[in-house]
């Protein structure tokens, strides 16, 4: 789990995803977009992105593939919202 400090700074929440060797995340697109935007080289760990909770716009697709492309990702919104 992240720490109050860590929770609040994209960039040392990508580290400690790094540091952690985490493999799965599950974030709202409007966090993980921003860890790829600023922690991006910290993610190679990934291999298995989710987001849920809001609408995953084509631009975060995009990131992500160009980010890490070997990560799968899933979109998980719709199921509770509808």
């Amino acid at each position: 789990m992240p720490t109050d400090e860590e929770a609040g700074d994209h960039r040392a929440l990508a580290g400690l995803i790094a540091r952690q060797g985490i493999t799965t995340l599950l974030s709202v697109p409007t966090l993980y977009d921003q860890l790829l935007r600023h922690g991006a080289e910290l993610l190679g760990s990934l291999v298995t992105a989710i987001v849920a909770g809001e609408s995953c716009p084509p631009r975060l697709v995009r990131r992500h593939f160009e980010t890490v492309p070997a990560a799968r990702l899933y979109n998980e919104y719709g199921p509770t919202e509808a």
